[in-house]
């Protein structure tokens, strides 16, 4: 059943044996309308993310807006004015999509801010209606009360960090005082879970940092077997990516392949929910696949502040919260700096992209090439060359699951959904 890819002494070839050449052709034939594109920009904003505030009141060990991260904020006190908040939802809402938008609190810890995220969303909602959806990724520490009661009633959906079981957390996540906020967080969910049941199940989801790929089996077990988080979405992300990072995790991958197709193809990974976000998606998007020039046509393409607009506490705009101090509007004209950032990624694209046999799984953003003064060809090539590896080995993965039973993606992807 291995007929996904054949090798044919030049290389990788398509399903209908096209070569690299005939894809970059077929690249060129959906090449990015830039008409079309610069309309996105004026008319489709989805996303506005406002930083609330910098300030937080943990200090875990690996935050990026530490000391040891130059090119990022330190811990700072500044926070976003209400009227600066008011300018940035007026001003996306005039380049706002038809459709559903959103608006995402970002810090820091946005609940240090209650009171200027209720007014905020009072204004949003004068100018959206029922359209505008709210979310915001907090620590939970000061998820209580009045402040679950209002995020109930606006509908957020919550992302909440927690590094899995309690020596874990409290390990890398902790006041300024140092002390662990486990118990806290813990006794926080419960109350909210209690209380609003329905509304936990759908509206909240998990981030969890992998500190150490030895133990991320078992945190995964963890997260499945905790009532208070093996019912929801848990979203495993990994620190400061660099050349060694890559390597161990896609070693790791490769050392585990058997591990997880045996957990596939016994449906046991609904319990894990480390596999459930590391392996499973990706095994589902090459069930699913688009084939030859349809492959292409289907790829997602982020356009700088149209998938997302990032504000600063102090008003300043960039196309996204990950790509420390790049990015921002060039000549105050955001259509002009949605091209010029466009396009820069597209050279990139151009050099190593088109004879990448991974092109049509990648799930790497334009943020993962980006150091401080811009994009950046050699961080492009360390994450991909860990990207590539990784994608041949699902591939392999692929193959000796559907020799064994060829619904078996599809089982769990509907179990892990259901």
């Amino acid at each position: 059943r291995n007929n996904f890819y054949a090798t044919n002494g030049e290389g990788i070839l398509f399903e209908n044996n096209t070569t690299f050449s005939d894809r970059e052709e077929i690249v060129a034939r959906h090449a990015r309308d830039v008409e079309k594109y610069g309309n996105a920009v004026d008319n489709s904003a989805k996303t506005l993310t406002l930083e609330t505030t910098e300030q937080c009141n943990l200090r875990c060990s690996y935050c990026t807006f530490d000391e040891a991260y130059p090119d990022e904020r330190n811990h700072g006190t500044s926070v976003m004015s209400l009227e600066t908040a008011k300018k940035a939802i007026l001003d996306f809402s005039k380049r706002a999509s038809d459709s559903d938008v959103y608006i995402v609190f970002y810090g820091g810890e946005p609940l240090l801010r209650y009171k200027f995220i209720v007014e905020s969303c009072e204004y949003a909602r004068s100018i959206f209606g029922q359209r505008v959806k709210f979310s915001l990724t907090t620590n939970a520490t000061l998820l209580t009360g009045e402040k679950i009661k209002f995020i109930v009633k606006e509908n957020f959906l919550i992302t909440i960090s927690l590094d899995g079981d309690q020596n874990t957390h409290d390990k890398f996540r902790f006041t300024i005082k140092n002390k662990g906020t486990y118990d806290i967080i813990k006794n926080n969910l419960r109350e909210l879970k209690e209380n609003y049941f329905d509304f936990y199940k759908s509206n909240v989801i998990f981030n969890s940092v992998v500190h150490s790929f030895d133990s991320a089996l078992s945190m995964g077990v963890i997260f499945g077997s905790d009532p208070l988080t093996r019912n929801s979405q848990v979203r495993f992300s990994f620190l400061i990516q660099n050349k060694k990072s890559n390597e161990i995790q896609t070693d790791w991958i490769e050392k585990n392949k058997a591990y997880i197709v045996s957990q596939i193809i016994s449906q046991e990974i609904i319990k894990n929910k480390f596999l459930l976000d590391i392996a499973l998606p990706t095994l589902y998007n090459i069930d699913v696949r688009n084939l030859d020039s349809d492959a292409v046509v289907g790829k997602k393409v982020c356009i700088p502040f149209v998938n997302r607009t990032y504000v600063r506490a102090n008003g300043d705009s960039q196309f996204c919260e990950r790509i420390g101090k790049y990015g921002g509007v060039i000549d105050n004209n955001i259509k002009q700096s949605s091209d010029f950032y466009l396009n820069e990624f597209e050279k990139l694209k151009k050099m190593d992209c088109m004879n990448c046999h991974a092109y049509n799984f990648c799930q790497l953003c334009p943020a993962s090439f980006i150091e401080s003064s811009g994009y950046d060809l050699d961080k492009l090539r360390t994450s991909c060359e860990g990207n590539r590896r990784s994608v041949i080995a699902f591939l392999e993965m692929y193959v000796d699951i559907m020799e064994i039973d060829p619904d078996a993606i599809q089982k769990c992807f509907h179990l892990s959904n259901g």
